[in-house]
Formats: structure tokens, C-alpha cells, sequence
């Protein structure tokens, strides 16, 4: 009796230390985000698995009801768990129905911070139409937290202050492909893990500028192929265009993108591609600080190499080619001229803009004069046609953003409207507290007001974004890989797509020494899994064989498992 328990028990052991290696949540960890994905490590031999999930509540008598995950993938999202909670969580391989391994219990704890504590922050949902707004989650950059469709924060930023009517003020706040998220501050541009370590920051060493650092402002993103591109200013002093006698400080546009070390790739400055006549286009002789046209947003077209940018001040829209830098067009560009000749604005002091298909562009149009006398007026969510050879740009769809809860209009800055998967569109009002998901027909399916606790003057106000960006969850690319069978010359493996986006990917397999024996590609819907028979040339087959899977778009996402030699 004492050899086979010994033996039970060794088994057990490899199957525990096989385990332990890919824990998530990892044993003791604390979280900052309610939306968990739990991974287990694979069983050999297993064909399906059970997660449970108990919250640890020892005030309570009545221990809440466990969450019970059955699949066959080694991992699974779980929503809906609660800010200053601690949980417990096991998992248990099964094979034909009957366990053949249970794991050890493991612990976590989600930590609360005053950004979602309910007495402090809240979202209102006023209008909402079930089945037709998309089924994400919504990153408030002001504030710091992402929340779900109901309004509840699902993830917030770890930021410390022990002033809880301060906000951490970050801008662009997004989740990349990778299952990051990047943001800028006054300081500089940053890349988290979602646990708030930080992955990259931009130098910000002034090589572009010429100054100490490089102003980055407004607009920041991790593009699909890794590399980051940011806007910055460069300071120039010149004449004044109107009156030669008079120095003053030109502020133009910079784009610099960078790799995952720093170094700068390319970069653009404006003062070379567009004339002084744009720049100080909206600026009177007497003027000694010419800010320029005041980039905001722009987006990056990777099948066409360019870059499209909004300009605030004089309300335009620049599309460049990233080769040579060169102005392939302006729409807009409002300036004194058709100002004092009474043209009435295509769009003015737009916010934020997306690149569409169909040589479409998204743009928040804020539609607010900077005139003080100006009368009552509202955003607009509005298409733009791109201009060609035969017609200029043009307006092809548009939606005026009343709220009776503004009945004095929706001025000030700030303000984004981005595409959802679903078709409709997502915006936020900027300078005011409101989001909205509107369909192409002109359908509010869902919105939202959002307001913090003044505890200065107990009170409940309104708080605004300067951008609100949809993400699916908190792991759009995520993806598991499991041994399934080898019959001399035929690997079977499963990747199981555990994210919330279809994803692509790239299978290697090769020898021990390294050496490449073939590749395959293969896409994979989201929530779902797929076998894949790898067959082996007769002189490997009796060769112990690793089998490596990469994201398509990200080689660093790589998982890989070993087939030992055929017995």
C-alpha cells in the first residue's frame, strides 16, 4: 500500500508543479479590476475542465453561492466580481467524466480605490436598448476606470493620492491589441499592464523639438506593428506673416514614432509641408504667441501609409503620406479670410478623428465659436467624404447632440467619437459629462452622465472626458495552447481563442536544436478552439518535437508545449 501511494503521490506532484506554472491570478495576487481571466495549467490527458470561484466573506454566515465554469479551454473571462473582495479558486481536469486531478485552492484579493468607490463615483444610465449597443467596456480617461455597460467600473488605474476629489487626469486612455494600456499625462507617454506596471515610456529627450523634452500633447497610440506614434510642439521664433517687424514664438506640430527601445523611426514636423499662411491663418499682426493650428487627434492608415490629423484652431483636417511627409489634402481650414468674407464652417473646432472605410472620416465636430457673444450651440458626430480630383470633401452624415439636461448648449473642448464593431458609433461630449451610442439611423441605444462626489461641498457634480474609448474586455487577444495526441508522425494540438476578438496565428514546429521543420497560419474565432493536425516528414517522427504558436500581429504572444519522443 505505502509504494502505491507513493507512486499516486509522486503523479500528483508533476501534475501540481505542471500547474502552479501558469496560474492566473496567481496565488495571493491583488488585483485592480473585477474582470478576471483565470488560466490554469493543462493536464495532460484531460479532455475538459471545471473552475470554481468563491468569495471569502468571513463576516458572513451565508457564504455566497460559488462560480461554477465548466469548458474545455484553460481559460476563461469571469465578470462581475467585486472591488474590496478576497476569493478563493481551484480548478479540477476531468477525462471521460471522471476527475483525474484537482488542484491545490489558490488566493486573490481585488483591491478598492476611491476612483470606484460607489459613494464617490457614478454613472447614470438614462437610455438603453438591450441587443442593440455593443456588448464592451468603456475606458474614462479623466477619471481613470473603465466601466461596463450597466455603469459599473470594471478596472480602474492604480493611481495614489490621498485626495478623493482628485482625478488622475490621464488622456487617451486605451486598450491596445496587445492587452495593454496606454495613456499620456502632462508629463509624458506611457504603456501599462493592466495591473498598472509599467511597460514603456516614451523618452521625451527634446531630440525632435530641439528643447528639453518634446511636448507631447493630445493624441498617443501603439500602432498594430508594436511601434508607438505621439504629437508633439517645436517652438520656432520668426516674424509675424502680417507685420515683419515683429518677433513672435511659433508653435508647430511634430509626429514621432518609436520602437520598443526608444528609438525614433520616423518622425514629421510641420513648419516643413505646410506654408505660414495656415499657420498663422487665424492670427492678427499684434500677435507675439502663434500657437499654430493645434493638432488634436490624428490616425494612421497602415495599408495606405498616411496619416490623417485633425487641426483645431483652424478647424481643418490634414491627411499626410507617412513616405514623404508630403500634404496630400486639407479639408476646412478656417481662417480670417473666409471668416471675414461670411463662409460658414464645414465643421468647427473639431475633436478627434477616425479613419473609416470607403475613404470615409469620423470626426467629433465641438460646432463652438471662441467667439464670447456666441449663441446656444450643440456638438455634432458627423462623416466626412475624403476629397478627390473631382469633388472636395464633403459631409455624407451627421447627428446633432441635444441633451434637455443642456439646455444652455454643449460648448467647451475635448469630446471623441469612435466606430463600434457593431456599426454604430460611440461619443463622448467632452466638455460635458455624456455618452452616447448612436445607430446609422439616428437611434440613441444607449447612454450615459457620470458624476463625483464634491466632498468639499457634499454634493453630487458633473465630471467631464476628455475622451471615452470602447475596448471588448479588458483581454481582446488571449489565447491558450493544449497537447492533445501523438502518433509517431502526427502532432495534434488546440489553441483555444480565449479572447474577446478574432485573432490570427502563426504554428512552428521544430526540433530540439532549433531547427525549423514548418509553419502554418491560422485564424480563430473568439471564444473558440481549434484542433490542428501537424504531420511530421518520416525523419522527425521518432523525434521529441516543440510546437511554438505565435499572435500573428504580436510574436512576442507566444505559448509553445513539447511533444516528447513516440514511445
Amino acid at each position: 500500500m505505502k509504494k502505491v501511494f507513493l507512486i499516486q503521490f509522486f503523479f500528483l506532484l508533476i501534475f501540481y508543479q505542471q500547474s502552479i506554472a501558469e496560474i492566473h491570478p496567481a496565488d495571493n495576487a491583488m488585483l485592480n479590476y473585477t474582470q478576471v481571466m483565470f488560466e490554469c495549467n493543462e493536464v495532460v490527458g484531460s479532455d475538459s475542465y471545471i473552475i470554481s470561484i468563491s468569495e471569502i466573506d468571513r463576516r458572513s454566515e451565508n457564504k455566497p453561492e460559488p462560480i461554477i465554469i465548466k469548458g474545455t479551454s484553460l481559460a476563461c473571462i469571469v465578470s462581475g466580481l467585486k472591488f474590496g473582495k478576497s476569493y478563493s479558486w481551484h480548478y479540477e481536469a476531468f477525462k471521460e467524466g471522471k476527475s483525474i486531478f484537482k488542484s491545490p485552492q489558490f488566493h486573490f484579493y481585488i483591491a478598492s480605490s476611491y476612483l470606484v468607490d460607489p459613494k464617490l463615483f457614478q454613472s447614470s444610465i438614462t437610455s438603453t436598448t438591450e441587443g442593440k449597443y455593443n456588448n464592451d467596456i468603456i475606458f474614462l480617461d479623466y477619471r481613470g476606470i473603465a466601466i461596463d455597460r450597466k455603469g459599473k467600473p470594471v478596472w480602474y488605474y492604480p493611481y495614489p493620492s490621498t485626495n478623493f476629489d482628485k482625478d488622475p487626469l490621464l488622456r487617451n486612455l486605451r486598450m491596445t491589441n496587445d492587452g495593454t494600456i496606454t495613456c499620456l499625462d502632462d508629463s509624458s507617454c506611457y504603456e501599462y499592464a493592466i495591473d498598472g506596471k509599467l511597460l514603456w515610456r516614451a523618452p521625451d529627450d527634446g531630440k525632435i523639438s530641439g528643447d528639453a523634452k518634446e511636448h507631447y500633447h493630445h493624441d498617443f497610440k501603439k500602432l498594430d506593428d508594436g511601434t508607438y506614434l505621439t504629437a508633439g510642439w517645436k517652438y520656432e521664433y520668426e516674424t509675424n506673416l502680417y507685420n515683419p517687424s515683429l518677433r513672435c514664438q511659433v508653435r508647430y506640430n511634430t509626429l514621432i514614432q518609436y520602437d520598443s527601445s526608444g528609438k525614433i523611426l520616423w518622425h514629421w514636423n510641420e513648419k516643413d509641408h505646410v506654408s505660414r499662411e495656415t499657420i498663422f491663418g487665424i492670427y492678427q499682426p499684434s500677435d507675439t504667441l502663434i500657437a499654430g493650428t493645434h493638432m488634436n487627434a490624428f490616425d494612421y492608415d497602415a495599408k495606405e501609409n498616411t496619416i490623417v490629423m485633425s487641426c483645431r484652431h483652424n478647424s481643418s483636417i490634414v491627411k499626410i503620406d507617412k513616405k514623404t511627409g508630403n500634404v496630400i489634402y486639407q479639408i476646412g481650414v478656417y481662417d480670417n479670410k473666409k471668416r471675414s468674407l461670411g463662409f460658414t464652417p464645414l465643421f468647427l473646432h473639431q475633436h478627434g478623428m477616425a479613419i473609416l472605410p470607403d475613404h470615409q472620416l469620423l470626426i467629433y465636430d465641438n460646432n463652438a465659436s471662441d467667439d464670447p457673444a456666441r449663441g446656444i450651440s450643440y456638438p455634432n458626430i458627423t462623416i466626412l467624404k475624403e476629397p478627390t480630383k473631382e469633388l472636395p470633401g464633403y459631409k455624407v452624415w451627421e447627428y446633432e447632440c441635444r441633451s434637455d439636461r443642456f439646455p444652455k448648449g454643449i460648448l467647451g473642448k475635448g469630446g471623441y467619437a469612435m466606430p463600434l464593431p457593431n456599426g454604430n458609433i460611440l461619443a463622448c461630449m467632452g466638455g460635458a459629462n455624456f455618452v452616447l451610442e448612436i445607430t446609422p439611423q439616428k437611434e440613441i441605444v444607449w447612454q450615459s452622465f457620470f458624476e463625483k462626489y464634491d466632498s468639499l461641498n457634499h454634493k453630487w457634480t458633473d465630471f467631464i472626458n476628455y475622451r471615452a474609448v470602447s475596448a471588448s474586455s479588458l483581454y481582446p487577444y488571449y489565447f491558450t495552447l493544449q497537447q492533445v495526441e501523438r502518433k509517431k508522425s502526427n502532432l495534434v494540438i488546440k489553441i483555444n481563442n480565449d479572447g474577446t476578438e478574432d485573432d490570427e496565428y502563426i504554428i512552428e514546429w521544430k526540433t530540439t536544436d532549433g531547427k525549423l521543420i514548418s509553419t502554418r497560419d491560422l485564424a480563430v474565432k473568439k471564444n473558440s478552439s481549434q484542433k490542428i493536425l501537424l504531420r511530421l516528414k518520416s525523419k522527425y517522427s521518432k523525434e521529441e518535437i516543440v510546437v511554438s504558436v505565435s499572435r500573428k500581429s504580436n510574436r512576442s504572444q507566444a505559448r509553445s508545449i513539447s511533444f516528447n519522443k513516440p514511445v
